[in-house]
């Protein structure tokens, strides 16, 4: 499978809880109403930073979404549509898309259940400069990958460790401007698993030797609430009844959305 990460900041004049409320309730539901497009999306998932757990790098950022694919045919045959164009004009309603970060990847579960979670670490890296990046990404994939299916402490803290392993040739026209050398999560069974799951991780990290080959301190890092808009196998536009009552027409300023309570 193909996994495309956007990673995304709130446009200008926009707060960051706007912007998680115009995607959970307006765009949402755009991307489960267009079959011409979603017809090509086997499932869709947002994941919304929760303050206080976004690292320095990664203060501007909102979350990320999730848009996942069979193949990289699909994933081009989708972006290729005509009714793509609406979602290109949605996305300049709550994202900075000068500071899209996007990542082709291909999603490996290295440890744990696959099991839609509740919050997710989610970590985008680069490789520091000069070092090999044949021997890092190398360390990434087999060295630090079997350290952590072998850590007792990060195990009782993590229910399941993803590596995004970002893809290259895959062609799109989006305006990115960010990169990103490797992608991973972390998933939590609960919010009071996080000071333990920090903890676990960076004593992980300074025994393995991560941070001498990965730009720690440009990293752009945050604990997620992740949310499925539509699971594999599942009809996209089955997901419309649980979001169509949460729209409610306003005559009102910044997004227009309010909610039922």
């Amino acid at each position: 499978m193909l996994k495309l990460i956007p990673v995304f900041t709130p446009r200008s004049g926009m707060s960051v809880q706007e912007c998680h409320d115009y995607l959970r309730l307006r765009h949402a539901r755009l991307c489960a109403s267009v079959p011409s497009f979603n017809r090509h999306m086997c499932k869709y998932v947002q994941n919304f930073a929760i303050e206080g757990t976004i690292s320095a790098a990664g203060a501007s950022f909102g979350g990320a979404a999730e848009c996942w694919f069979y193949s990289i045919e699909a994933f081009e045959q989708a972006f290729a549509e005509p009714s793509y164009a609406k979602f290109r004009e949605d996305e300049q309603r709550f994202g900075d898309l000068t500071r899209l970060m996007l990542v082709p990847a291909e999603p490996t579960q290295v440890f744990g259940p696959d099991d839609p979670p509740r919050l997710k670490v989610m970590r985008f890296m680069n490789f520091r400069e000069g070092v090999d990046r044949g021997e890092a990404w190398q360390f990434w994939v087999a060295d630090y990958a079997r350290e952590a299916v072998h850590d007792k402490r990060l195990r009782l803290a993590a229910t399941s460790y993803v590596q995004n392993r970002p893809l290259s040739g895959v062609d799109h026209s989006f305006p990115t401007l960010l990169t990103c050398d490797a992608a991973e999560e972390f998933w939590l069974s609960h919010r009071d698993w996080w000071p333990e799951f920090v903890a676990a991780e960076q004593d992980l990290r300074e025994r393995t030797g991560y941070d001498d080959l990965f730009a720690v301190d440009t990293r752009v890092e945050f604990l997620a609430e992740s949310k499925s808009v539509w699971e594999v196998g599942q009809d996209p536009a089955d997901a419309l009844p649980a979001l169509e009552p949460q729209l409610i027409p306003s005559a009102g300023q910044g997004t227009g959305i309010s909610r039922k309570d």
